[in-house]
């Protein structure tokens, strides 16, 4: 009875630390699901198989949800053309996690003002969003869009009341 007290009590704090373990966003995407990836090799770092039209948006663009080591994702694939034959990689990667932060410390929960303080130098744009039933900006939702320099990469903060509700790494080329 000794010995199986001792066992749980030593892994419980080492689930936990799994558990709270921070995610890093940059550039590049979030975690180990780095945006630019084939499907397949999401896949096969996820050990899922993902079904085309899950949520279908347009004839080139499919936006799947799925669990990453006991976290929630949403990706967002992209059809290319340019491929013979037309292959699908990770355009996006979005994610609303708690211990989702940038390595500057901005994560769910940060104020909209500190984003644009910490990305001073960054191209930047702040983007209203719109009520989608009543289709007339939203006084509540934005997104900060913070655009690297060099490559087609941007990391986006979703926001709600000026507070980060989640982000999102991604490719911004052909963005339609």
């Amino acid at each position: 009875m000794k010995y199986l007290l001792l066992i749980i009590l030593l892994s419980v704090p080492a689930a936990c630390f799994c558990q709270n373990k921070m995610l890093t966003v940059s550039l590049n995407g979030i975690g180990d699901i780095k945006t630019g990836m084939k499907k397949e090799t999401v896949e096969r770092l996820l050990k899922q198989k993902f079904a085309p039209g899950q949520h279908r948006i347009d004839w080139s663009v499919d936006t799947l949800f799925c669990q990453y080591k006991h976290v929630g994702y949403m990706l967002v694939f992209k059809k290319n053309y340019e491929e013979t034959p037309p292959g699908v990689y990770l355009k996006e990667v979005n994610c609303s996690a708690p211990q989702l932060k940038t390595r500057s410390g901005i994560g769910v929960g940060t104020d909209k003002h500190k984003i644009i303080n910490t990305y001073a130098d960054y191209r930047m744009e702040i983007i209203p969003m719109y009520d989608s039933e009543a289709r007339v900006q939203s006084k509540t939702k934005s997104t900060v869009w913070v655009y690297d320099s060099d490559t087609d990469k941007v990391i986006v903060f979703h926001l709600y009341r000026n507070k980060v509700e989640s982000i999102s790494a991604a490719l911004y080329q052909n963005l339609d």
